[in-house]
């Protein structure tokens, strides 16, 4: 059973939010960045009803899907299809994710967060970046704890352990390898 299924027992109103990877990534065009179908909360429907019990009037920001390990360390995952990929919007909704999770229990404490929580930029390489962001991208690779980084993404390590940008297959390689097919396993055994 998954940390995910363990919450939605626990609160039942966010059942509707469970989605997978692939269903999280999916563009308006019907394009996917990952086939992968593990078990998420599909964090744009959760902070939806979460605002309406609230009577929040309007969108409020969040990251694509929240993936929370067995051992409790939470992914917050934003998939991007365009050539642009905007700072303050990535910065709005990874702080507007925080909360939302810390306020919904799915995290205990912003220090979690902060100790073990990662977020993730998922981008589409087949839109190649302006000669600008190639450069971005160029300079970062090697900066991250792990893999590769956005400039955009390094800003938010007040904030997270981790801040990680990966193309679709790096996403396969690095999450869904690495991450998510060995917590699959300990589930199931």
């Amino acid at each position: 059973m998954s940390a995910i299924h363990d919450y939605i027992e626990r609160n039942p109103d966010y059942s509707s939010c469970v989605s997978t990877l692939e269903d999280s990534s999916r563009d308006n065009e019907g394009n996917t960045l990952t086939n992968a179908t593990c078990e998420i909360l599909n964090f744009d429907d959760v902070a939806e009803i979460h605002m309406k019990k609230h009577s929040y009037k309007g969108k409020f920001p969040s990251v694509d899907a929240f993936f929370l390990t067995k051992s409790g360390v939470p992914y917050f995952i934003e998939f991007k299809y365009g050539k642009n990929i905007k700072s303050d919007d990535i910065n709005h909704k990874a702080c507007s994710s925080v909360l939302l999770a810390f306020d919904l229990q799915l995290v205990n404490s912003l220090e979690l967060v902060k100790k073990r929580g990662i977020h993730i930029i998922v981008y589409n390489k087949n839109n190649q970046p302006g000669i600008e962001q190639k450069k971005i991208y160029g300079r970062i690779r090697g900066l991250s704890k792990r893999e590769c980084r956005l400039q955009q993404a390094r800003n938010l390590d007040w904030l997270f352990f981790d801040s990680l940008s990966y193309n679709q297959d790096e996403f396969e390689r690095e999450f869904i390898q690495k991450i998510v097919k060995p917590e699959h396993q300990k589930a199931s055994s």
